[in-house]
């Protein structure tokens, strides 16, 4: 008798956590942790807007993402495992395969963790892989594959701390007050987006023929956005935000979970 009710919790507690963390993180940049702070150097006549940060990311996030992957994963492999009528032989390999080809799959996914899986099964297994639902017909477009952004997170987890970064998003503003003394804006420099830290120069430039402030105003107005995002050494996920890609991960681990227990297992979740 088929029996899904651990599938069940697991997929409700990931949601649970994932919906208490991506709270959290809206509080954090709530309170504008990290800050843009104006700095003129008469002597060498440059202005530069650079980053303050004035709260760190919690570490105990990466901890928290690390078991909402692991719940998620869980839920794919318990359902196969059930396909497979519950092997209970030692050192069985029985899981739910994900992989970034067609070979791959082929030549491992079958013939290693879905032995006993029913064809029809095995089936939609393959048509839910990275290599079959990226939709630009490449083998990088694989990468995209909330999938496989599970499966990278979930063996990093096992082996390392999945480390996160603050991006800064595109959206960024510097407002300049009226000019009182004339000078040339040279040598202009941008940050080009992604990871940013204390001391992070987001616009620089130099005021030619500027020794001293020469703004009417004392401050100049500039605002930058940014995320929690996962570190760019992360291998698919490299600066992509962490609300968006959890969000995506459950919503396809989801999918691919009613698929199974409505067309083959003639059932609900």
């Amino acid at each position: 008798m088929i029996d899904l009710s651990g599938i069940r919790l697991k997929r409700t507690r990931a949601w649970k956590q994932l919906n208490c963390l991506n709270a959290d993180i809206d509080t954090f940049l709530d309170s504008r942790p990290y800050r843009p702070a104006v700095k003129f150097k008469p002597q060498r006549q440059k202005l530069t807007v650079q980053v303050e940060v004035h709260t760190a990311i919690d570490p105990m996030w990466s901890i928290r993402i690390g078991e909402i992957i692991h719940n998620f994963r869980s839920a794919l492999d318990h359902i196969v495992w059930e396909l497979a009528g519950r092997p209970s032989i030692p050192g069985t390999k029985t899981q739910f395969p994900v992989f970034h080809s067609q070979d791959g799959f082929d030549a491992r996914g079958r013939k290693n963790f879905l032995k006993q899986v029913d064809s029809s099964a095995v089936k939609l297994i393959e048509s839910e892989q990275p290599f079959f639902t990226r939709k630009d017909g490449t083998a990088e477009g694989a990468d995209a594959s909330p999938l496989w952004h599970l499966k990278e997170l979930s063996d990093i987890d096992k082996h390392r701390t999945i480390h996160l970064t603050v991006g800064t998003l595109a959206a960024y503003s510097c407002n300049f007050p009226k000019v009182a003394k004339a000078f040339t804006l040279i040598d202009v420099e941008q940050h080009p987006g992604g990871p940013v830290q204390e001391g992070t120069i987001l616009w620089s430039g130099v005021l030619h023929g500027a020794t001293e402030w020469p703004f009417e105003k004392g401050d100049i107005k500039a605002e930058f956005g940014v995320e929690v995002a996962f570190e760019d050494g992360t291998p698919a996920p490299g600066m992509w935000g962490v609300k968006g890609t959890l969000n995506q991960i459950g919503n396809r681990t989801d999918h691919i979970l009613r698929r199974i227990a409505e067309e083959i297992l003639h059932t609900e979740l």
